[in-house]
């Protein structure tokens, strides 16, 4: 599926733990360049499961993606 993912046309937040030895760094990496709207981000100190080693980072980051653009311009 990987050959599908420019044709992913939303906002795209890929999280990732730096720990994470189940999903490598550089396969969240490749999501995020891959996919042409995405960010990534990655969580200091946070494995696998970034929500329940980081949580409110986790949920920083999360609110932060979703109200992107909420703002008012100035």
């Amino acid at each position: 599926l990987t050959n599908l993912l420019h044709n992913v046309r939303h906002q795209t937040l890929v999280l990732a733990g730096s720990d994470d030895i189940m999903l490598p760094l550089s396969c969240s990496r490749y999501l995020a360049t891959r996919i042409p709207s995405a960010s990534l981000t990655v969580i200091e100190e946070a494995a696998h499961s970034v929500q329940v080693d980081q949580p409110e980072r986790f949920v920083q980051e999360i609110l932060a993606f979703l109200c992107k653009g909420d703002e008012e311009p100035s």
